[in-house]
């Protein structure tokens, strides 16, 4: 028999029209191909995006690096004894990297922006403005049942 092949859910589709052809004692799959889907990019993304603002809520300097935003280094406040105040500006957008299609995704810098606040090195209370942009983050994607679950490491 021929067999028509559907993706095993939403999070799925199948590329082309592959079957599947069974005869006594071997079978063929030809052209098989699944790409996550819209549904599955979405939920990435909403997950990716509740990552980064609750990132947004650290105060500490390293623990916002930890977390996953890079943020530009002040000039004249020593960053251990200060406090910062994250936004995102543009959450970091997700994607599938073409070069390496089998379920590999990229994430885009985003954009955020910083008030670090404490005391300057002349010991006078002080503020800067940073920059920031995703860091190195890396993560763990499942389907569990009916749902995409994302475990940022």
């Amino acid at each position: 028999g021929v067999y028509t092949i559907q993706a095993p859910n939403k999070f799925y589709e199948l590329d082309g029209s592959p079957v599947l052809t069974v005869a006594a004692d071997t079978y063929q799959l030809k052209d098989l191909k699944l790409t996550p889907s819209k549904a599955y990019l979405d939920e990435v993304q909403k997950q990716v995006d509740a990552h980064y603002a609750e990132c947004a809520t650290k105060t500490s300097y390293y623990d916002v690096e930890d977390c996953g935003i890079e943020l530009s280094y002040p000039s004249n406040l020593a960053v251990s004894s200060s406090t910062v105040a994250v936004k995102v500006d543009e959450s970091p957008t997700v994607a599938i990297d073409d070069a390496d299609s089998y379920y590999q995704f990229k994430i885009g810098p985003g954009k955020f922006s910083a008030v670090i606040t404490g005391t300057d090195f002349s010991g006078n209370p002080a503020s800067e403005n940073l920059t920031g942009a995703a860091g190195y983050i890396s993560a763990d994607i499942k389907i569990d049942g009916d749902k995409v679950v994302v475990t940022f490491n």
